[in-house]
């Protein structure tokens, strides 16, 4: 899975958990789910944890897989990320979930920081005008991350107070 950023303005720390809606199909059914995407971002290289939880997801479920990913800032300073699919953390499904392999993200930064764009099942889409498997929208929560990231987020610290 590539997620890919696209920010405007100042460079963004984008550490943090982000929570929202993930929508598969673009036209016609349409399914929404809770995804929640956990990032840590230390010298722009950005470590993350993807959760899709299931269809109408109520209060208490929990997420049906768990994915890690990474990234890097992209080159000369530019204000793009890119992140790829790493392993599966934990799977509640039987069979394993069609992999999605690309989002396209773009920042936004109003009342509160949100993220949104498309995703596709396929690599690098040949324009920016498809459609691709679906859409997704998340609002930044807060600016913590769960222990499977917390010793990144100590890395982070140490080296800001270094700086």
């Amino acid at each position: 899975m590539l997620i890919l950023f696209s920010l405007h303005g100042p460079a963004q720390d984008l550490t943090g958990t982000w929570e929202g809606e993930f929508t598969s199909g673009t036209t016609g059914l349409r399914q929404t789910a809770k995804m929640e995407l956990e990032l840590v971002e230390v010298e722009g290289r950005l470590y993350g944890i993807f959760r899709l939880f299931p269809i109408d997801t109520r209060k208490d479920d929990q997420p049906n897989v768990v994915y890690t990913v990474e990234g890097d800032r992209g080159k000369d300073g530019k204000t793009v990320f890119a992140l790829y699919k790493g392993r599966i953390v934990e799977s509640n499904v039987p069979e394993m979930p069609r992999e999605f392999f690309q989002f396209t993200l773009n920042y936004k930064k109003e009342k509160e920081e949100m993220l949104s764009g498309k995703w596709f099942y396929e690599l690098e889409p040949i324009n920016n005008k498809e459609k691709g498997a679906g859409t997704f929208r998340i609002r930044k929560i807060n600016n913590d991350v769960s222990d499977l990231l917390k010793g990144r987020k100590k890395e982070k610290e140490i080296l800001q107070k270094i700086d």
